[in-house]
């Protein structure tokens, strides 16, 4: 495998785990009634974030780690772009990193079992 073949899986795979978390995080008002998934008393977000995480680590194995920065990076500008920015936006990075952790340890799950 070439370089440049190796370097377009990368950005493949980055740009796969910034549209599904994008998507999480689109779909959440109709699913849970709620603009961000993790405002929500239902367990959407962390079925979601282990479905992404399991998927993500079948389809790339070797690229899981920059996955799962397409993961975070999909919820952070998604939210910049589309959710409301209050002062307690911070907090929310926070929460989008710890589900971001969920979706690790469901891929390294799925990654020892297969």
């Amino acid at each position: 495998m070439t370089a440049l073949e190796d370097k377009s899986k990368t950005v493949k795979s980055v740009m796969v785990g910034m549209a599904v978390s994008a998507a999480i995080l689109a779909v959440s008002p109709f699913v849970t009634g709620l603009l961000e998934p993790w405002d929500s008393a239902g367990s959407y977000y962390f079925i979601a974030m282990l479905f992404a995480g399991v998927v993500g680590s079948i389809m790339y194995p070797k690229n899981f780690t920059v996955f799962l920065t397409g993961i975070f990076l999909g919820q952070l500008i998604y939210s910049v772009l589309f959710l409301p920015l209050g002062p307690l936006f911070i907090v929310g990075i926070f929460v989008m990193a710890f589900y971001t952790l969920i979706a690790l340890f469901a891929g390294l799950v799925t990654k020892a079992v297969l």
